[in-house]
């Protein structure tokens, strides 16, 4: 039958509610639109690397160690650096019924995000986009978990489909099937922020990206990865 084993690779630090990343909701506009996942994801990015990386010049120095559970008021730091995120992904908005309002943020422009970091005096800040088999993707998205830096990945909220959402990976497993003396890749998966928040809404959860033979858990979707260092 064969013997099996994991590989996992996690962020090193958690808050008080045990995730590792801000449990931060989108944010709405006055019009009424909802932020955006991709400026909500770079936010909870540049929240970890606030609070447990000593960049604290993100946010004007705003207290994200105490501010992890819930999203950020519109007057707070967070709320104008992820405003600024969105434009400089330039983030499109569109919808007229307010069930169908929607900010979109194309993948090609996901790594203009690093701009913000540039702009707080991180010069050597980088976004580098990684496309790829899921098998070489986990093993960047794993050695980047394993510096201790979260990553941005887009995924198909739902399922299986066009991706239209960007998480936020916490941790990683590959999980391999030894076969004839050697060990074989099987099944990624990850937990991932949603950007969600953390009441009413299941923000934070595992998901399949690729699993061998019978499907035992339902499977997602993966494209781009959005590697971050600052």
């Amino acid at each position: 039958m064969g013997k099996y084993r994991e590989i996992t690779a996690e962020l090193q630090h958690t808050f008080p509610n045990g995730w590792h990343t801000p449990a931060w909701d989108q944010l709405h506009m006055l019009s009424g639109h909802p932020l955006g996942c991709g400026p909500t994801a770079w936010g909870i990015v540049y929240g970890y690397w606030s609070a447990f990386q000593g960049k604290t010049r993100l946010f004007d120095g705003f207290d994200v160690a105490s501010h992890y559970g819930s999203s950020p008021g519109r007057e707070t730091k967070v709320a104008e650096a992820v405003g600024e995120i969105s434009n400089d992904t330039d983030t499109n908005y569109g919808g007229e019924v307010i069930n169908s309002r929607f900010g979109l943020t194309w993948p090609k422009n996901m790594p203009d995000g690093i701009k913000y970091a540039k702009r707080c005096g991180y010069n050597g800040a980088k976004c580098t986009r990684w496309r790829g088999t899921e098998f070489k993707k986990f093993r960047a998205i794993r050695d980047e978990l394993k510096a201790d830096r979260p990553v941005i990945l887009l995924i198909k909220s739902d399922g299986r489909g066009i991706p239209n959402h960007y998480v936020v990976v916490e941790k990683a497993i590959l999980k391999q099937k030894k076969v004839l003396g050697k060990w074989r890749d099987r099944d990624v998966h990850y937990v991932v922020n949603f950007g969600h928040g953390s009441e009413g809404r299941s923000g934070r959860k595992d998901i399949w990206v690729r699993e061998t033979g019978r499907n035992d858990h339902k499977l997602y979707t993966a494209a781009s990865a959005f590697l971050i260092r600052l």
